[in-house]
């Protein structure tokens, strides 16, 4: 009795996982740069439509990458406001 062959998962969903865990471990270098986050949330909510309309494996991978994009994305916004507020309020030296 043979099985029919399992659908493959989408590519991005795999994406979607890569640049969120990628977002999350750069966020401190590109705390003014979010690309990576972003890119996380768009390919995850792609590849969720998809999904959803094919009934195609993949939907933890792709949730997760939407998880890690949103709190690289948050992480970012937040360093960034805190860079801000330190410039602002740092007292500008004397010579």
């Amino acid at each position: 009795m043979a099985y029919p062959p399992r659908p493959s998962i989408p590519g991005m969903a795999i994406a979607s996982i890569s640049t969120g865990i990628a977002g999350l471990l750069l966020t401190p270098c590109l705390s003014f740069l979010p690309v990576l986050p972003v890119l996380a949330i768009v390919l995850g909510h792609l590849s969720l439509a998809r999904i959803n309309r094919g009934d195609l494996p993949g939907r933890g991978l792709a949730v997760t990458g939407l998880v890690a994009g949103y709190i690289g994305l948050a992480l970012s916004i937040l360093l960034l406001v805190l860079i801000i507020i330190g410039t602002i309020s740092s007292p500008t030296p004397s010579f």
